[in-house]
Protein backbone atom coordinates (compact mmCIF):
# COMPACT_ATOMS: atom_id res chain seq x y z
CA UNK A 1 0.00 0.00 0.00
CA UNK A 2 0.86 3.36 -0.45
CA UNK A 3 1.76 5.74 2.61
CA UNK A 4 -1.60 7.72 3.31
CA UNK A 5 -1.16 11.56 4.19
CA UNK A 6 -3.67 11.74 7.49
CA UNK A 7 -4.24 15.18 6.94
CA UNK A 8 -5.34 14.91 3.35
CA UNK A 9 -7.46 12.19 4.51
CA UNK A 10 -8.89 13.82 7.15
CA UNK A 11 -9.61 17.20 4.91
CA UNK A 12 -11.60 14.81 1.93
CA UNK A 13 -13.57 13.24 4.22
CA UNK A 14 -14.46 16.22 6.34
CA UNK A 15 -15.00 17.51 2.24
CA UNK A 16 -17.43 14.33 1.61
CA UNK A 17 -19.74 15.36 4.82
CA UNK A 18 -19.90 18.89 4.43
CA UNK A 19 -21.33 17.93 0.64
CA UNK A 20 -23.78 15.37 1.82
CA UNK A 21 -25.08 17.32 4.93
CA UNK A 22 -25.44 20.00 2.12
CA UNK A 23 -27.46 17.71 -0.82
CA UNK A 24 -29.46 16.65 2.58
CA UNK A 25 -30.62 20.03 3.27
CA UNK A 26 -31.42 20.68 -0.55
CA UNK A 27 -34.50 20.47 -1.85
CA UNK A 28 -34.48 16.75 -2.23
CA UNK A 29 -36.01 16.28 1.21
CA UNK A 30 -38.46 19.53 0.04
CA UNK A 31 -39.57 17.34 -2.56
CA UNK A 32 -39.97 14.06 -0.75
CA UNK A 33 -42.38 15.68 1.66
CA UNK A 34 -44.44 17.51 -0.65
CA UNK A 35 -44.56 14.15 -2.87
CA UNK A 36 -45.83 12.19 0.61
CA UNK A 37 -48.36 14.79 1.81
CA UNK A 38 -49.81 15.46 -2.36
CA UNK A 39 -49.97 11.13 -3.18
CA UNK A 40 -53.80 11.32 -3.86
CA UNK A 41 -52.97 14.08 -6.29
CA UNK A 42 -50.36 13.85 -8.92
CA UNK A 43 -50.88 17.24 -10.51
CA UNK A 44 -49.25 18.55 -7.57
CA UNK A 45 -46.63 16.02 -7.04
CA UNK A 46 -42.98 17.47 -7.97
CA UNK A 47 -39.67 15.73 -9.71
CA UNK A 48 -36.72 16.78 -8.70
CA UNK A 49 -34.24 16.85 -11.66
CA UNK A 50 -30.11 17.00 -10.80
CA UNK A 51 -28.10 18.68 -13.09
CA UNK A 52 -24.68 19.82 -14.01
CA UNK A 53 -24.99 22.81 -11.83
CA UNK A 54 -27.29 20.85 -8.95
CA UNK A 55 -30.76 20.13 -9.20
CA UNK A 56 -33.98 21.58 -10.52
CA UNK A 57 -37.11 21.03 -9.41
CA UNK A 58 -40.48 20.72 -11.61
CA UNK A 59 -43.81 20.13 -10.90
CA UNK A 60 -45.40 16.86 -13.16
CA UNK A 61 -47.94 18.95 -14.69
CA UNK A 62 -45.16 21.34 -16.28
CA UNK A 63 -43.46 18.03 -17.86
CA UNK A 64 -45.31 17.45 -21.55
CA UNK A 65 -42.74 14.82 -22.13
CA UNK A 66 -39.27 12.77 -21.75
CA UNK A 67 -37.73 11.74 -24.29
CA UNK A 68 -34.45 9.33 -24.28
CA UNK A 69 -31.20 10.05 -26.07
CA UNK A 70 -28.82 6.35 -25.48
CA UNK A 71 -28.18 6.78 -22.22
CA UNK A 72 -29.64 10.27 -21.02
CA UNK A 73 -33.37 11.85 -20.86
CA UNK A 74 -34.57 15.03 -22.48
CA UNK A 75 -37.24 16.71 -20.18
CA UNK A 76 -39.34 18.77 -22.05
CA UNK A 77 -41.49 21.32 -19.63
CA UNK A 78 -44.63 23.89 -20.90
CA UNK A 79 -42.17 27.03 -21.47
CA UNK A 80 -40.25 25.15 -24.03
CA UNK A 81 -37.52 24.89 -21.67
CA UNK A 82 -35.18 21.63 -21.88
CA UNK A 83 -33.42 20.02 -18.97
CA UNK A 84 -30.80 17.07 -19.96
CA UNK A 85 -30.48 14.41 -17.23
CA UNK A 86 -27.90 11.63 -17.49
CA UNK A 87 -30.19 9.15 -16.13
CA UNK A 88 -31.78 6.79 -18.85
CA UNK A 89 -35.95 7.01 -19.56
CA UNK A 90 -36.41 3.34 -17.60
CA UNK A 91 -35.38 5.20 -14.64
CA UNK A 92 -38.14 7.71 -14.87
CA UNK A 93 -40.72 5.03 -16.38
CA UNK A 94 -40.88 3.32 -13.07
CA UNK A 95 -40.71 6.81 -10.72
CA UNK A 96 -43.64 8.29 -12.65
CA UNK A 97 -45.71 4.88 -12.51
CA UNK A 98 -48.92 5.58 -11.17
CA UNK A 99 -48.64 9.03 -12.51
CA UNK A 100 -49.91 10.31 -15.46
CA UNK A 101 -47.14 9.61 -17.35
CA UNK A 102 -47.22 6.41 -20.25
CA UNK A 103 -44.35 5.17 -22.46
CA UNK A 104 -45.54 5.21 -25.96
CA UNK A 105 -42.26 4.40 -27.43
CA UNK A 106 -38.82 3.25 -26.97
CA UNK A 107 -38.05 6.84 -26.66
CA UNK A 108 -40.99 8.57 -25.05
CA UNK A 109 -42.44 9.14 -21.92
CA UNK A 110 -45.51 11.26 -22.34
CA UNK A 111 -47.69 13.08 -20.00
CA UNK A 112 -51.68 11.88 -20.76
CA UNK A 113 -52.40 15.55 -19.60
CA UNK A 114 -50.39 17.54 -22.78
CA UNK A 115 -52.31 15.52 -25.54
CA UNK A 116 -53.66 17.75 -27.69
CA UNK A 117 -55.07 15.14 -30.49
CA UNK A 118 -54.38 11.91 -31.38
CA UNK A 119 -53.98 10.50 -35.34
CA UNK A 120 -55.08 7.19 -36.30
CA UNK A 121 -52.15 5.08 -37.95
CA UNK A 122 -50.45 2.09 -37.71
CA UNK A 123 -49.26 2.94 -34.17
CA UNK A 124 -50.48 6.05 -34.79
CA UNK A 125 -49.27 9.73 -33.93
CA UNK A 126 -49.68 11.48 -30.74
CA UNK A 127 -49.78 15.42 -31.07
CA UNK A 128 -48.46 17.14 -27.71
CA UNK A 129 -49.62 20.22 -26.33
CA UNK A 130 -46.38 22.12 -27.23
CA UNK A 131 -46.47 20.76 -31.20
CA UNK A 132 -44.74 17.94 -30.96
CA UNK A 133 -45.70 14.94 -33.17
CA UNK A 134 -44.54 11.26 -31.38
CA UNK A 135 -45.47 8.13 -32.75
CA UNK A 136 -46.93 5.34 -30.63
CA UNK A 137 -45.30 1.99 -31.01
CA UNK A 138 -47.87 -0.75 -32.51
CA UNK A 139 -47.02 -2.83 -29.43
CA UNK A 140 -48.13 0.08 -27.19
CA UNK A 141 -51.50 0.96 -28.88
CA UNK A 142 -53.83 -0.71 -27.33
CA UNK A 143 -51.97 0.12 -23.62
CA UNK A 144 -52.31 3.91 -24.63
CA UNK A 145 -55.89 4.08 -26.01
CA UNK A 146 -56.74 2.03 -22.85
CA UNK A 147 -55.17 4.48 -20.46
CA UNK A 148 -56.71 7.78 -22.42
CA UNK A 149 -60.16 6.06 -22.08
CA UNK A 150 -59.50 5.52 -18.43
CA UNK A 151 -58.02 9.08 -17.32
CA UNK A 152 -60.48 10.92 -19.78
CA UNK A 153 -63.48 8.19 -19.55
CA UNK A 154 -64.80 9.22 -22.83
Amino acid sequence: MKPVDEDRLTEAVQRVRKRLLHERAGGHTEALLHNINKAGFPLEMRLVLPTLKGFTIVKLEEIVYCEAQRSYTIFRLVNNKTIMISRPLFDYEGILAGTTFLRIHKSFLINLLHIKEYLRGEGGTVVMTNGMEIEVSRRKKELFLTKVKEHFKY
